[in-house]
């Protein structure tokens, strides 16, 4: 295909010194959409983009900005700097989320692309058998999230999200992840008491249950107040994935508006500029990720 959405817009990401460092796994590429050819040249093209990461290239603008779904591949990095890319910059709350990983280090996967809704989860795995898993953050249809009222577990606090995983040859593992993995969900709520604000989830997309108390991290207060603005969250352990959601026991009524997935809406205005301007950002953001072989294969 031709033009701005076509196979033809191409982008040089680097050379390879040998092609055979890709097959034999030395070098990783960060995303679905990179390719090497038989002499080693990496690039990628916008039509493997779009398809890699689900955007309609029918729309004015891209709808990547505003995707209620996301994905990628985790990236090894450590503790802090994972903790430091959720948006975490209390000190002390910074220092207690590192210290839950002994090896101080973590695959973490942060969204850079969707809407703000999933831009604001961070999923970060403990232990190390995370190497070419992908991650999957999306916001649960509508049908999911109208069956939390009926559950009576209390009223919404958070947007409620799916969440997926695969590994490297693409099979779904939701039930029998690597390790457990610490994940940050939006808070919209004031309330901190650990025993009226539940983290629940479901497997079947209508029958709710509260985690362990004990597998909730922190609650950190949502605040709009003059001065002491503050964007709250939740973080906590889990070793399956599904719909996952936040609740208050004290209230009936939402405390935010439930925002369903099933579909990016596009924004108001824009035109071709601003999609163009954002595909640059986007390939410009594209990177490779290396490593060493173990030294047992050396």
């Amino acid at each position: 295909a031709e033009g701005l959405f076509g196979e033809s817009n191409v982008k040089d990401i680097t050379q390879l010194l040998d092609p055979r460092l890709v097959d034999e796994g030395l070098v990783i590429f960060d995303y679905p959409y990179m390719k090497a050819d038989a002499n080693g040249k990496v690039t990628e093209n916008v039509a493997d983009i779009l398809y890699a990461s689900k955007v309609d290239p029918s729309m004015s603008i891209f709808r990547a900005a505003t995707a209620d779904a996301v994905d990628g591949v985790v990236k090894r990095m450590s503790a802090a700097e994972a903790i430091a890319a959720a948006g975490i910059t209390d000190a002390d709350l910074a220092a207690t989320l590192e210290a839950l990983f002994p090896a101080g280090e973590t695959f973490a996967y942060k969204p850079r692309y969707g809407n703000s809704y999933v831009r604001a989860v961070t999923l970060m795995p403990e232990g190390n058998g995370w190497v070419d898993h992908r991650m999957q953050i999306a916001l649960s249809p509508s049908a999911v999230v109208a069956t939390i009222d009926a559950a009576g577990l209390g009223g919404l606090a958070s947007e409620v999200f799916s969440l997926q995983a695969t590994d490297g040859k693409s099979n779904e593992v939701l039930d029998r992840l690597p390790g457990r993995v610490l994940v940050k969900l939006p808070y919209h709520g004031s309330n901190t008491n650990p025993d009226q604000i539940k983290v629940i989830f479901t497997n079947d997309g209508s029958n709710w249950t509260a985690i362990n108390a004990n597998d909730v991290v922190t609650i950190q207060p949502h605040s709009d107040a003059a001065g002491a603005e503050s964007k709250g969250f939740i973080a906590f352990w889990t070793d399956h994935f599904s719909d996952y959601a936040v609740v208050d026991s004290t209230i009936s009524v939402a405390s935010t508006t439930p925002v369903a997935g099933g579909g990016a809406t596009g924004g108001g205005g824009g035109g071709g500029a601003a999609g163009y301007v954002f595909l640059l950002g986007l390939l410009a953001g594209c990177g490779l990720q290396r490593r060493r072989r173990l030294a047992s294969k050396s």
